[in-house]
Order: structure tokens, then sequence, then C-alpha cells
């Protein structure tokens, strides 16, 4: 029953768009919201008295009404909210309620503290800001009725009784002690005028735009013993009002709140582009994954259908993929031919890429197998050691299995064959031969039966007892809560980590720096004067640890360098001294 309810499916955005392609509506260019967005008001408004009543705009005499309000609470103020639900606030309080515009069912939200005027609600953020006597601005959480001070309208305000915003975003007020109305800016409360209105607000009430041609409603008492509530429209632009109608005598207006409704118009995914691998490779070498750029101008969430094979036009093989990446493993012959494209949607419909073709390439051999740990020529090397090394393929998505040669003797023998891993434990629980050197090699296969011979490499056993000790540059003092920058470096060829105490008590901290460097660079601050013991020590693969390196650091004490004006205080206040020399 209740509209405000957002069902994120194509089908009510379907019904939502015919709805308002049956009804007047304004297309807005709107920076404010940064896309079209379509209102629609139907020139309806709702006032707030000891029940909710409906009107035509030109006709304010011309009352339904729609249910009974609870009797017990006196709002001051009300505004429309993207759920069709009007909040407002109580005179003296200002609790924020809620209340159905269908069946008069309120609830209570909470907050208060400064009693509210005027209320508004923005329907892009979805904040309330209301209006005080003492000419503040607050920014009102929706949910909680919290209410978060922003500033002051200025000197020139007396009581802004109202506030609205337009279909553009900008809030406007008016003012009872100068029959004005302003432009306020929601980031600080001021208050700019735009003019006079031309009629006497002799009593406050909340107004509103109808957002469909953003015309502004000001409800108001007419003068005379007894008056009725009449309404006036006003131009924004001018503050200029002129006189509409009167309401049937006998009610009160306590409020005004137009109801509207908006959407905005969507705009389909962005057209699926700059696919990976490029339109029009021929002999492409690539992993076995497609990648593509997508998106949506409105930020909508985006799923993708991928179409893929060798036919033209390609048939669907994946649907509903959250991502731009396609991770999947295909097995064509060389040579041969593909054609994919992407469809792009969002909740609302589609947007259908281009046809992209490429040619897979022949299969190539691997590469030789790369970075040997140990490195080759390397001494010392632990009898525990285990051999590693890196294989690679020109095609990148192939398979590959590796033998491995090994042994005390060049060439090395083969130790196995087919391995889908690559590393090798020579002795399993065991352990190498001390001082002795190794020779080994790698020879990788692809799904193919193309092979990558790679070089022999040797190291030497030895005894490795640790890691050199660590050097330590950076400043030794310093001031509280000032980073700074320390180097920790040792002359090595193997990988090593540091492990650094800062002296204060914080946790110690690890840091390892890529194969090919030795050193690292850190920093710290200290939160409090003294002196600090830097402590580093390194470690290498083999579990070797370094001696502690130190450096202390003296973090002084915060000095009065003004004097002259330190003397002057000392003069005017002679027990200061004394109690300074005791310190």
């Amino acid at each position: 029953m209740k509209k405000f309810v957002i069902i994120a499916a194509g089908i009510t955005f379907l019904l939502i768009c015919t709805s308002f392609v049956s009804s007047s509506r304004n297309s807005i260019e709107n920076d404010y919201f940064n896309q079209n967005v379509l209102y629609s008001c139907n020139h309806k408004g709702i006032i707030i008295s000891d029940s909710l009543y409906e009107f035509t705009l030109s006709n304010p005499n011309d009352l339904t009404d729609i249910c009974e309000k609870d009797s017990r609470y006196f709002f001051s103020c009300g505004t429309w909210s993207n759920e069709d639900l009007i909040y407002c606030c109580e005179y003296d309080s200002g609790i924020l309620y809620i209340i159905d515009p269908e069946t008069c069912e309120m609830q209570s939200i909470g907050g208060g503290g400064s009693g509210i005027l005027g209320l508004a609600y923005d329907p892009y953020y979805e904040f309330l800001y209301g209006s005080t006597s003492g000419n503040e601005l607050l920014k009102i959480n929706p949910s909680t009725g919290n209410q978060e001070y922003i500033g002051s309208f200025g000197s020139g305000i007396q009581y802004m009784v109202g506030m609205t915003f337009d279909s553009d975003g900008n809030l406007y007020g008016w003012d009872l002690g100068n029959d004005k109305l302003w432009m306020i800016d929601i980031e600080t409360g001021e208050a700019t005028e735009v003019g006079g209105l031309g009629i006497n607000l002799n009593y406050g009430f909340d107004g509103d735009f109808c957002k469909e041609d953003d015309i502004l409603y000001i409800p108001t008492l007419s003068s005379g013993p007894d008056p009725p509530y009449v309404l006036y429209e006003c131009d924004k632009e001018t503050g200029d009002c002129s006189y509409i109608g009167q309401f049937e005598s006998d009610i009160n207006v306590n409020a005004l709140v137009i109801p509207w409704e908006s959407n905005t118009e969507n705009n389909p995914p962005y057209v699926p582009h700059n696919p990976r691998p490029m339109n029009g490779t021929t002999g492409i070498i690539s992993g076995p994954w497609f990648s593509w750029e997508g998106g949506d101008p409105d930020g909508d969430e985006v799923c993708y259908d991928v179409y893929f094979g060798i036919s033209n036009p390609p048939p669907m093989v994946a649907n509903n993929i959250s991502g731009t990446i396609w991770d999947q493993y295909y097995d064509f012959e060389p040579n041969t031919t593909i054609y994919w494209k992407i469809v792009a949607w969002d909740p609302h419909g589609s947007t259908e890429g281009p046809i992209w073709v490429f040619k897979i390439p022949p299969n190539y051999p691997p590469y030789p197998a790369k970075n040997p740990d140990p490195p080759d020529g390397a001494e010392q090397v632990p009898v525990n050691a285990v051999l590693n090394w890196t294989g690679w393929d020109p095609n990148g998505w192939d398979e590959l299995t590796y033998d491995v040669y090994f042994g005390l003797y060049e060439p090395p023998t083969q130790q196995t064959n087919n391995q889908t891993h690559n590393y090798y434990d020579p002795y399993g629980s065991g352990d190498l031969q001390m001082f002795e050197t190794y020779y080994w090699k790698i020879v990788t296969w692809d799904r193919e039966g193309e092979k990558g011979i790679g070089p022999i490499w040797t190291f030497s056993t030895g005894d490795n007892c640790c890691p050199p000790d660590p050097i330590i540059v950076g400043p030794n003092s310093g001031r509280v809560n000032v980073v700074y920058n320390y180097t920790f470096y040792i002359e090595t060829e193997d990988r090593v980590c540091f492990e650094v105490d800062w002296g204060d008590g914080s946790p110690r901290e690890i840091y390892c720096p890529p194969y090919n460097l030795s050193y690292v660079i850190a920093n710290h601050s200290w939160d409090k004067m003294g002196e600090f013991t830097i402590r580093v020590r390194t470690s290498d693969i083999y579990g070797g640890y370094s001696d502690w390196e130190i450096l202390r650091v003296t973090i002084p004490r915060i000095r009065i360098t003004n004097y002259l004006l330190f003397n002057f205080i000392l003069e005017r206040y002679p027990l200061l001294g004394v109690f300074l020399r005791l310190i």
C-alpha cells in the first residue's frame, strides 16, 4: 500500500515511468542530483490540522478529510519525504515523528532538544533540516531525530518560521519578523536575502514547493477578527507572493506539505569496452581470463553476460557475473579464431557490447626456469635447504610440469619427472652433506609436450651461523609526536628480515624487503619525552639471527624559548619561580 518501498526490479521501474508519462511532469536538468530528475506533485497539497486534509493548490477552500490525527500532539511543522511519509516535529520539544498520510498512523522517532519552527527534507542526501527560535540551522537525522548544529542564519533574521527545498536542491526559508524570503546555505546556515514577500506573516507556518513547477506555497492567517487561514503562491526568484484563496473557516492550519514523486531517469549501463585480449589480436599471449571495462552512469550495480565461442555470433556461456573479469580456462586448438562479446545489465535494462575477435596463437615452448633458490653460486647454504624456482611460459595459460636434475657431479642426474610444484627437497627428512658443491637444473614441460631446458646451477653447503648485524641510520634526537625515518641495512645477498623494537613499549615490527634489496626504511614517533633505545636484528630464511644493534634516541622536553615573556610572568608571579625550582 505504501509507496515508500523501493523495489529494484525492471517491472517496477517500468510502472513508475508509465505513471510519470501519464501525469503532468517537468524534466529538470539538475546539477544537484547530477542527473535528469522527474517530479510530479499533481498540484495537490496536504495540511496538518486536527486531521490531515488534501486539497488542490488552486482551491484551498475545497478540503478532503483523509484521516484524523492524534490530537494529543501539536506539530509546528511538517515535510514530505522520499518514503512518502510526513516528518513532523513537536512544537516545544523538537521530538521527531512520522505520519502515514493514508492512515494518520504516527510513530515517534525521538531526538529533540531544541524546539523546531520550520522543517525541510533534503530528497537527495535524505537528511532533515530544522530552524529554531534562536535563528539557528540544525541538521536532523531522520532515523534517530538527533539534532546537529550547523550555524546561525545571521543577524538580519528574526524568526525563520518555515523552510523547504526546491527541485534544484536549494534550501529556502521565510522570516516572520521581516516578511522576507531567504536562501540558506546548508553547510554554514548563512541566509541570503531573496526579497520581500509582500504579505504579513502574522503567524509561523511551514510551506512547501510544488517541485513540478518550483512554485512556493505559504499558508498564513489573514487579518481581522477571527481571521481564516489563507494560501499564497510565491516566486522563488523575487519573493513576490500572490493570493490564491482561503481555507475553510473552521480549519486550523499548522503546516502544509506538498506530496511529490521523483525518479531519476535511468541511463543504461556503459557499453562494455577496452577488452583483454584486445579486439583483432592475432597470436595473443594471454592468461586464462578475459577482462573488459564497464560500469553505469547512474552508479547502479551492474552484472554481465558473456558470449564466447568459435561461431559468429557467439553463444552465451556465462551470465550474472558481478565483476569485469571472466576467469575461465578454454581449450581450443592453436590458430583458432574466437568471437566474444559482453552484455551489461543494471536493474532497469541492458547494453550490448560489440563482438570482439582474437586468434589463439600457436603453442610456444616454455621458457627456461628462473629465480633459483639457493641462488646460483651461493655458498654456506644450510644442509636442510629446499630448492625453489620460477616456471614461466609464453602462452600464459599453459599448465607446466617439471623434471628435477640434482647431484654432486656435473651434469646432475634426473631425480623427478612431471612434478607440478616448483620446489624440491633433495633428501626429504635428511640433510645434504656439509662442505660439498651441488649441481642442479630444471626442465619445464607444457601440456603440448614442448619443453624449456634450464641452465645448470650450483651451490655449496657450509656452516651458516647467522646473518650479519644490521646498520641503523637515522636521527638520535627529536621531538614528541614527530615522525622520523630510519634506514636499516646489511651487506648480504641473502634474503633477510629486520625485527625492530622502538623501545617505547609498542609491539615489535618486522620488515622483509624483496629479494633484490637488503635494506628497509621505517618511520616512528614517540608520544612522550625520554631516552629510548631502538634495537634491530636480522633473520635469514634459514632460521639464523644476528645480534641486536642499538641506537639511543633522546626526545627532550619542550623548552620555553620566549625568555622575555617568561621573565615577565616570573616577575608578575614570583611564587611560580619557587615552584619551578622544586620540579
